[in-house]
This record gives C-alpha cells, sequence and structure tokens, in this order.
C-alpha cells in the first residue's frame, strides 16, 4: 500500500515540510487538488519537487461538475487548467468526481467529449467513489458500484 499526502495546490508554503516528511519515508506521493485559477502563481514551486505526484481534478465545489450539461464550457476551462498541471508535474494519475445534482449519463458524456480533447490527461483519469448525499444535501453522482462499472465500462477510465 503507497501513502499519499494530500495538499491543495495553493498550499506552496507546506513545500519544505512535505520535503522532510518524503525524506523521512512517511508518505509515498503527493496528491496534489488543482484549486482553480491557481496555476500561474504555484506551478514552478512545485515543480522543484522531485516527488511522485497524482492530481486531483476540482470537484463540484470548486465549479467542475461532468453530470450537469449546462457546465461543459466551465468544466472545459477547469479541465484545461488540470491538463496544464498535468504537462508540468507528468502526475501518476488524474482524479475526477463523477458530479453532483445531475446524471451520469451526462457525466459519461462529457468524459467522453473531454476525452477527446485533452486525451493524455484522460489517459491517466479515474473516477473516484461519493457518497450518496453530499454534505449540503445535493445528490451525489458515481456513489453505487453499478454507476462506477458504468462509468468505467462506458469511458474506459480508471476506479479510485
Amino acid at each position: 500500500m503507497k501513502l499519499g499526502l494530500k495538499l491543495f495546490s495553493t498550499n506552496t508554503e507546506l513545500i519544505p515540510a512535505a520535503q522532510k516528511l518524503k525524506k523521512d519515508n512517511i508518505y509515498d506521493y503527493i496528491e496534489l487538488y488543482v484549486v482553480p485559477g491557481s496555476f500561474n502563481s504555484v506551478v514552478k514551486a512545485w515543480t522543484t519537487l522531485d516527488i511522485p505526484f497524482i492530481i486531483h481534478a476540482p470537484h463540484s465545489y470548486s465549479g467542475l461538475n461532468l453530470s450537469i450539461r449546462e457546465h461543459e464550457d466551465s468544466n472545459r476551462s477547469l479541465i484545461g487548467e488540470v491538463e496544464l498541471f498535468r504537462s508540468q508535474l507528468n502526475p501518476l494519475k488524474i482524479i475526477f468526481h463523477s458530479g453532483i445534482n445531475g446524471s451520469v449519463d451526462e457525466t459519461i458524456r462529457q468524459i467522453l467529449l473531454f476525452k477527446k480533447i485533452f486525451s493524455d490527461l484522460f489517459n491517466s483519469g479515474l473516477i473516484e467513489n461519493k457518497p450518496k448525499i453530499g454534505i449540503n444535501g445535493e445528490v451525489c453522482i458515481g456513489t453505487s458500484p453499478g454507476e462506477i462499472a458504468f462509468i468505467k465500462k462506458e469511458t474506459d477510465i480508471g476506479f479510485c
């Protein structure tokens, strides 16, 4: 089993502590959550590390909601920033959430669309399961083994 240290892309002040913990073999990789709009101000700091990365794309609370068609344009922009991080950090995997208050069919449609545009990004993509109900009462997509299996089968994306 490998252990990750989850940090936000804006947590650059924690880089020295992350380096020490990695040197002490406390964790194996950094799971870096992409805070929208942070790339230009933080990417240089993260590229200085010789530590494996897994990138966590923004989730619906940060605006990326693959389950709602009306979010497609903003999703494209957010995924574009994730692609910028991918191109600079060469992560092992990219984690996505399926969305909230939408449909699994729309999640699949958008993943297939974005796989064509951002193929390198989605070639290492994973869907992460979610609870049935979110912390604000929203209905989450990708909550059951059946939904996850359907998304994986239709999109050929991995599972986290």
